[in-house]
């Protein structure tokens, strides 16, 4: 989803924007970085067209994609919201077609080989399906982010145990990631390891990217250890 979405007199004007394309971050403090204004222009027509998409408007979508394109021909997912278009509407050879376009365009990219694979059980190919699935597994097993994600969902579903396990395989494959050691700390304490709890929130702070976030886990920190010292009265 886009927000702030830029219409096309303000992308005639010198000054710069900051744009959010992502909805889902969960509290994330995603990286920025300086893109071209053709692959703004792009960005939000290939958001349009998800939501035309999503809202089972075929000809709009296909539009706006094509639109996305025409503004930058390189814009992987572009390719693949095309391929799922074409897959929803059972033209599965324009589907395998543009998620392989997709994959040239950036080898490997989970998503598009997810994508890949439904294709190639639809068609028949069950072997190359499960080539790609255990080549996908293999992948996700060594992905610290992987790992968070199913802490974080067992956090949500109060399962702090299960939760504890996955952060745990998160910082063992990369250390220092200030966002792994606050969802410990606060796993830990829901299951009173306040002691454990106190500890990770500090190296959430240590290795904290920012002024806000060393403020916001020192807050944290005070908060936790004012609760413990309830708990234990």
């Amino acid at each position: 989803k886009l927000y702030n979405k830029p219409n096309a007199r303000d992308l005639t004007l010198s000054r710069s924007f900051t744009v959010d394309f992502n909805q889902n971050t969960n509290g994330r403090s995603w990286p920025k970085k300086v893109i071209s204004r053709k692959h703004v222009l792009a960005m939000f027509y290939n958001n349009n067209g998800v939501d035309a998409l999503l809202n089972n408007d075929h000809d709009k979508a296909y539009a706006y994609f094509k639109r996305a394109l025409q503004a930058e021909p390189y814009l992987m997912d572009a390719y693949t919201n095309l391929g799922v278009m074409y897959r929803r509407l059972g033209h599965n050879d324009f589907a395998e077609h543009n998620y392989l376009t997709a994959l040239k365009l950036k080898p490997g990219a989970h998503s598009v080989l997810e994508n890949l694979a439904g294709i190639y059980r639809i068609t028949g190919r069950e072997q190359l399906a499960d080539e790609i699935q255990h080549t996908l597994a293999i992948k996700r097993r060594s992905n610290p982010y992987y790992h968070y994600l199913l802490g974080m969902q067992s956090l949500e579903q109060h399962q702090p145990a299960e939760a504890k396990s996955h952060l745990r395989r998160a910082i063992e494959l990369q250390a220092g990631n200030h966002e792994f050691y606050f969802a410990m700390a606060r796993t830990l304490y829901i299951l009173g390891e306040t002691e454990s709890s106190n500890r990770y929130m500090g190296l959430a702070k240590k290795y904290s990217r920012t002024k806000s976030d060393q403020v916001r886990y020192q807050y944290k920190l005070q908060a936790y250890s004012q609760l413990s010292n309830n708990r234990q009265q």
